[in-house]
């Protein structure tokens, strides 16, 4: 009797084990799917200074005549939130890049071009097309392109693998808002009527989630929620639609002084460009849904040189990034925990 009790409670043991494992492994792959939304929404956000990999941050630093056609140059990495920088690689346009997997996707001159974290392998991938957003996933790169007259290129979502072979277009058209979530990736698709859209990694099938006007906008996903907002005269509805249940909610109020939203853990972040009365400063806020209010989290002044990039995510973080045009000496301001 006293083999068999033993028995149960050894095999009661190893279930205990095997749940916790299992409980274990499935938290973790949550917290790698929110890590690379996060990545994405910086991607997609020119936020210069959110390119993280690991416990290491990457950033560009403009160039000292920074303007729009004159793309940054110089990538660098710090190894901690409060570390020095330090250069990695040179030639990379500030407004598009993604990391993976101890790579960095960029575009350039119309290439997409793979370049390892510490600068010593760079390789142009995917040649001639009018390359926008990057978003390497599941082992995956997935890219979006504009109409381009001189390259013949199409708009579209396409696909291809880590080195660029095996090239596919999953759908011709004007693409944008691209989040993954498990095996699928979500982006909005602007047609004669927009639509939410669903890929499936697996399966290689379209899906339509949610039809909707083009007064409808997309912002940001966070889980399986995915936020749009809806334009207005003095503002913009924000919702929340579910990618399980196709059900769309409102869930906030933004008056039209908000410039870029942020979603983390449920919660709205926006931010505020300096007004003509306080233009030494930006600020940023977080939405109370019982108010219905925007609460100010924090407010950075700034001087001549001074700019920040916007809200962005490093690591469990939400932070601003600030930079002086010409100087690598960029700094993190935290917001908020995510």
């Amino acid at each position: 009797m006293k083999k068999i009790i033993s028995l149960i409670l050894v095999f009661a043991s190893l279930f205990t084990v095997l749940a916790f494992a299992g409980s274990s492994a499935e938290a973790a792959s949550l917290t790698s799917y929110y890590y690379e939304q996060r990545q994405q929404f910086n991607a997609n956000y020119s936020f210069s200074g959110g390119g993280f990999y690991g416990n290491v941050s990457y950033f560009v630093s403009d160039s000292t005549d920074a303007d729009w056609d004159t793309p940054c140059r110089r990538l660098y990495v710090k190894t901690s939130i409060n570390g020095k920088s330090k250069l990695v690689t040179g030639n990379v346009p500030y407004w598009k890049y993604s990391i993976y997997k101890n790579y960095i996707y960029y575009v350039y001159n119309h290439y997409i071009v793979k370049c390892a974290v510490n600068g010593k392998y760079k390789k142009a991938i995917i040649r001639r097309v009018g390359t926008e957003d990057i978003i390497p996933t599941n082992n995956r790169l997935f890219f979006i392109t504009q109409k381009n007259y001189v390259y013949g290129s199409e708009a579209g979502l396409h696909v291809c693998d880590l080195n660029g072979k095996g090239y596919k277009t999953i759908l011709k058209g004007d693409v944008g808002g691209c989040y993954s979530w498990g095996s699928k990736l979500y982006f909005y698709f602007y047609d004669a009527v927009n639509k939410l859209m669903c890929y499936n990694m697996k399966t290689g099938k379209l899906s339509t989630i949610k039809s909707l006007s083009n007064q409808y906008s997309p912002v940001a996903m966070d889980g399986k929620y995915y936020y749009v907002t809806q334009g207005l005269n003095r503002g913009r509805n924000i919702y929340r639609i579910d990618t399980a249940t196709k059900a769309m909610k409102k869930v906030a109020f933004a008056g039209d002084q908000y410039y870029l939203i942020a979603v983390a853990g449920g919660k709205i972040y926006a931010n505020v460009r300096a007004s003509s009365v306080n233009s030494n400063y930006n600020f940023y806020y977080r939405y109370n849904p019982k108010t219905g209010k925007f609460v100010l989290l924090r407010a950075l002044s700034k001087n001549v040189t001074d700019e920040f990039s916007g809200i962005g995510f490093y690591k469990n973080k939400l932070v601003v990034n600030r930079y002086v045009n010409g100087n690598p000496t960029h700094a993190y301001y935290i917001l908020d925990t995510v």
